[in-house]
């Protein structure tokens, strides 16, 4: 594994040396070579002294106009770049939220038919008993007890609870579906890599301000790199995770790598960090809601990318990284219908 011998600071340490250097070597050429010329074609002390005089404010001109455009180019870039992160930060979040939104929508009608269909089943049960039972309800008449040959109201009651259950199994499925659509958008065939190096292009910037190197470490090919997935879920898997990570290591030498690697079935995607790492006593209950050490929105950051790679029918797990941090391993098919136990 290849690794960067500069981080950003000392990158752009060596830029501005360079820079100066460069400046001060053809000031100091400028400044000898016009000395030189002037001794050659005044004659007089007086001539020569306006001569330097009027070269003195040239070159401060000269200078002053160099260091006013170089100011307003490098501050013209931060501001775009500022710019991009915070728009890019605002498509992330009204992602997120819808994301979220669908999902627990998607989740607890999920939660709702599964309990649906206990009752229902229990319902269908109660019936068959009572038509094998072939049990008659007696209603107490003045004129004695009389038994009633019309269909009885306990079965007619319990074809009612059906038809209700068979009502709200449908809506439940419905609203599972509207869930599913605002989350996930449509399954498309994806090349990871390229989604993961917009990703990164979109996140270096921030990263980079706040001294923090972030790589990219894959051999494969675009051929090699495609899965079918929703672009959207898995655009917010990596950024909560790269994001996640930002926030366990330190500023100034933090360091964060995303790794792609491949079987013959699935996809690979991890990424490392050199903070404090993860205690494994810890680790189950990383992707509970509200369970951070962060705070209350990486606790629901994790959940949330828990719930992306579910629906990829896919899985994450937490390892020691090399980096001597923690390292989430993403999982996912790349054919959709292959499921993972949890």
């Amino acid at each position: 594994m290849q690794k960067k011998l500069f981080t950003p600071q000392s990158q752009a340490l060596r830029s501005a040396l360079l820079a100066s250097l460069i400046f001060f070597s053809l000031s100091a050429l400028y400044i000898h070579l016009t000395g030189q010329w002037g001794l050659k074609h005044f004659e007089t002390v007086e001539e020569f002294q306006r001569f330097e005089v009027q070269k003195g404010i040239t070159f401060v001109g000269f200078g002053a106009l160099l260091l006013f455009s170089l100011l307003y180019y490098f501050l013209r870039s931060i501001e775009k770049a500022g710019q991009k992160v915070q728009e890019g930060q605002e498509m992330l979040l009204n992602s997120q939220r819808q994301a979220m939104t669908g999902l627990l929508m998607a989740s607890v009608a999920h939660d709702y038919n599964n309990v649906l269909q206990s009752m229902t089943f229990a319902s269908e049960r109660l019936r068959a008993y009572l038509e094998k039972s072939g049990a008659n309800i007696r209603s107490v008449q003045s004129s004695g007890l009389e038994e009633m040959r019309a269909e009885e109201p306990l079965t007619l009651d319990l074809k009612r609870l059906l038809k209700g259950m068979d009502t709200l199994n449908q809506l439940g499925q419905k609203m599972r579906q509207v869930g599913e659509a605002n989350a996930f958008g449509e399954r498309t065939q994806l090349d990871l890599v390229k989604a993961v190096r917009e990703d990164l292009d979109l996140l270096q910037p921030q990263l980079k301000n706040r001294g923090i190197s972030l790589q990219l470490q894959s051999s494969l090919a675009s051929d090699r790199s495609n899965l079918e997935a929703y672009p959207l879920l898995v655009h917010q898997i990596l950024i909560n995770l790269v994001l996640n990570a930002s926030e366990a290591v330190s500023e100034g030498g933090g360091q964060i790598e995303v790794h792609i690697q491949e079987d013959d079935s699935d996809l690979f995607l991890e990424v490392h960090d050199n903070g404090p790492g993860i205690p494994a006593e810890e680790r189950e209950q990383l992707f509970s809601p509200f369970t951070s050490s962060k705070g209350l929105g990486r606790g629901l950051g994790l959940l949330s990318v828990k719930m992306c790679v579910e629906a990829h029918e896919g899985r994450i797990m937490v390892e020691p990284s090399p980096l001597g941090g923690a390292c989430f391993k993403v999982q996912l098919p790349k054919r959709n219908g292959q499921i993972y136990e949890s």
